[in-house]
């Protein structure tokens, strides 16, 4: 039998070698640039350097290119780390990373509580300069940031604090905001409007509120509101929301989607919602479904049709109350004259 011979061309090697854009027509390669503008620091009040502006997966990727940017990025690393565990309510790992280093590196471990980093949260929102503890406390996270601050001094903390009451810059959809923590009413605003005009609006434009107002709404929440969505307990009766009840980090919803899956069609195909029931998505048909029942019941059924949404916005009103209480209470801790 005839052998077939493939002919085969050498491939040419691929340069792993990062190159910045050409300069007088001669290419600047990345890793002959001066350290400090490689990983970045803060020089006269200005983040310079590129890795100031890279997020997690852009460091992660330059890390494994070489052993130089491997040992540069290495405290980056880090650092982004904790911001992203931070930034999705992973208060386990985050706390694990940095008992690790309290006994193996404790000076690493005030220079990644110290240092600003960018990070994008699960919302979506980019924040291109914030220490984790300022996440943590614009989230309104209070067990997260009860836990940060167990691993910096409280003059740093107060110092961070300080800054972040006079308002944090972030990016959400291209718009610039600064703001000095996260406002409960993007959430309760749309989900009040939806409870009100429940027997209102045509039933095409409650539908379309429901999915694109109240699901974008959720969309864009913080990871700290979601888990209070998914966890166990009901919303229904009202739940105790203070610091020393501890609660599930969870994000899975009841039909095994991730909260903040961008492709499940949160804000688009459906909404969520919770009452007596773990957190459910509500799609289109089921709405419907619900809608119809409602048309061919008493107006008494309409009226409670919405129940679960009621009970979610009373919940959700009593978590913004508890935390703006912590918030205040960590603000009388540093300074009884600072406003936020």
């Amino acid at each position: 039998m005839a052998t077939t011979t493939l002919k085969t061309e050498a491939t040419p090697p691929v340069s792993t070698t990062a190159t910045l854009p050409t300069v007088d027509n001669q290419s600047v390669f990345l890793h002959t640039l001066p350290n400090e503008l490689i990983v970045g620091g803060d020089q006269d009040g200005a983040d310079v350097g590129i890795g100031t502006h890279c997020d997690i997966q852009t460091i992660g990727r330059l890390t494994r290119t070489c052993q130089l940017f491997r040992d540069l990025f290495k405290d980056s690393l880090l650092k982004a780390r904790l911001l992203q565990h931070v930034a999705f309510g992973e208060q386990d790992q985050a706390e694990a990373m940095l008992n690790q280093l309290k006994k193996t590196n404790p000076g690493l471990l005030q220079k990644i509580m110290s240092e600003k980093g960018r990070v994008t949260d699960p919302g979506g929102r980019i924040f291109p300069s914030i220490t984790a503890f300022q996440l943590a406390v614009w989230n309104m996270d209070v067990h997260m940031w009860e836990m940060l601050k167990k691993y910096q001094d409280d003059q740093e903390s107060k110092a961070q604090f300080q800054e972040l009451a006079a308002g944090i810059t972030y990016t959400l959809n291209g718009k610039k905001t600064a703001s000095n923590h996260y406002d409960f009413n993007d959430l309760l605003t749309p989900l009040n409007n939806y409870i009100k005009n429940y027997n209102k609006l045509a039933s095409q434009q409650l539908a379309k509120y429901w999915c694109e107002e109240v699901g974008k709404a959720q969309k864009h929440t913080t990871a700290m509101v979601a888990q209070r969505y998914c966890n166990e307990v009901p919303f229904y009766p009202v739940p105790n929301f203070r610091k020393n009840q501890l609660f599930a980090r969870c994000l899975i919803l009841t039909d095994g989607s991730h909260w903040f899956d961008a492709t499940a069609g949160l804000g688009v195909m459906f909404a969520i919602r919770k009452g007596r029931l773990p957190a459910q998505p509500v799609r289109l048909w089921k709405w419907w479904r619900n809608r119809f029942l409602s048309f061919f019941t008493s107006q008494q059924y309409s009226q409670i049709s919405c129940i679960h949404e009621i009970w979610d916005w009373a919940a959700l009103t009593a978590l913004r109350q508890e935390r703006m209480l912590d918030l205040e209470k960590l603000r009388a801790q540093f300074t009884p004259s600072l406003n936020i």
